[in-house]
């Protein structure tokens, strides 16, 4: 996964696509008798003449004052909302000042524009419980604010490129594992927090790579009564062929650093399909989430960095642009076309490495892009109705 400014310009480092994680629901009440179909449908379209005068609130009011739209008839009748994932990952050493969160603010249009916020990152400590010294409270507070305010999710994000030293010992000992389940379960309840993901980079033996499927398994298993979400971070070339990885919400493919022009469309559609096929039936095309690189690498050196929003204060490249003097990024287009595929291969989404590298100009940002075309496909859905 790429580094930040601070570490290479910020080194970057998808199964049903969830439904937000919500709270145990109170217990269900008596309710009348629903409203039968037809009489419905007379309704909705008798609603779109008053619509015409009225405006959209003014024809709720009417409707329900008139007795004829009850809480059943909305929920039956409700525009479908989007499920497709736009996941961004969102380092410590990017968060800055907790004002930012606010409205307007640079980590709000973050916040807006996703629909996942991953905060990155925490880890194990020697005993197995959390170290979860890494982001301060009062970002992950504000975080939750803000996306909850866009009906928007916020998990936490496990590991990375040299957080890891404890896991070995973790997946080998029940004891620590129980230890990490407990501590885990207490502060994603205790800051309202949506689910975790594992981003554990490491060499893998094979009895590793079991014990960490079996981790991810235990955690879901663990998690699940209380509705909160499992996703977890590979490598193309990592083979998910064991039941624990299959356990997982979501499956985050690191669609990048593949080549020379390291993300390109083809390479990111291959890099999904290699991941699907070496897992053998047990991770399907549903659970997966593309990964999407928010930083470009040199062609010819590779170890040089630079992020997104560097890109274009530097050179302003035209939206089909994916390369300047050597240095190859993905530009609005390609975002897009890999957002398209992603949609149309049936996968959960994308996400993006990482958020702070975007552009805060809301014409160039990636993620503003993003946020753009997923509306456009949802308000062509609500036509097609």
């Amino acid at each position: 996964m790429p580094k930040s400014k601070t570490e290479e310009a910020g080194k970057a480092n998808g199964s049903k696509p969830p439904n937000a994680a919500t709270k145990k629901p109170p217990p269900k009440r008596a309710k009348a008798a629903p409203m039968p179909w037809l009489q419905k449908c007379l309704i909705l379209v008798s609603s779109f003449v008053i619509l015409t005068t009225l405006g959209g609130v003014g024809t709720l009011m009417y409707l329900m004052r008139s007795g004829l739209v009850g809480k059943d008839l909305l929920r039956d009748s409700k525009a479908p909302q989007s499920k497709f994932v736009i996941a961004g990952y969102l380092p410590e050493y990017r968060l800055g000042d907790v004002a930012d969160w606010a409205p307007g603010h640079r980590l709000h249009h973050i916040s807006k524009r996703c629909t996942d916020v991953i905060l990155f990152s925490l880890e194990p400590g020697p005993s197995g419980a959390l170290d979860t010294s890494r982001i301060p409270t009062a970002h992950v507070r504000a975080a939750v604010n803000a996306s909850r305010a866009h009906s928007g999710r916020v998990l936490v994000s496990l590991g990375g490129a040299g957080r890891g030293q404890h896991f070995h010992a973790l997946v080998k000992s029940d004891k620590k594992k129980q230890r990490f389940h407990a501590s885990l379960v207490e502060y994603l309840t205790q800051h309202d927090l949506d689910g975790v993901d594992f981003n554990w980079e490491a060499q893998f033996p094979p009895k590793l790579w079991k014990a960490y499927a079996e981790l991810v398994g235990d955690t879901k298993e663990a998690l699940e009564p209380l509705s909160l979400l499992v996703t977890v971070a590979v490598h193309p070339w990592q083979a998910l062929n064991e039941v624990g990885f299959g356990q997982a919400d979501r499956v985050h493919v690191m669609a990048y650093d593949l080549a020379r022009q390291h993300s390109t469309y083809e390479d990111s559609r291959s890099a999904v399909k290699t991941v699907v096929d070496n897992s053998k039936g047990t991770v399907d095309w549903e659970q997966i989430v593309m990964g999407i690189p928010l930083y470009g690498r040199h062609t010819g050196n590779p170890q040089e960095v630079m992020t997104y929003e560097e890109i274009v204060n530097k050179w302003r490249p035209p939206q089909t642009r994916d390369e300047v003097q050597g240095m190859y990024f993905n530009g609005i287009k390609t975002v897009e076309r890999k957002a398209e595929w992603a949609r149309d291969a049936g996968l959960a989404g994308v996400v993006v490495w990482e958020a702070g590298q975007d552009s805060k100009d809301s014409r160039s940002s990636l993620l503003a892009a993003l946020s753009r075309l997923v509306k456009r496909w949802s308000s062509r859905s609500m036509h097609e109705l």
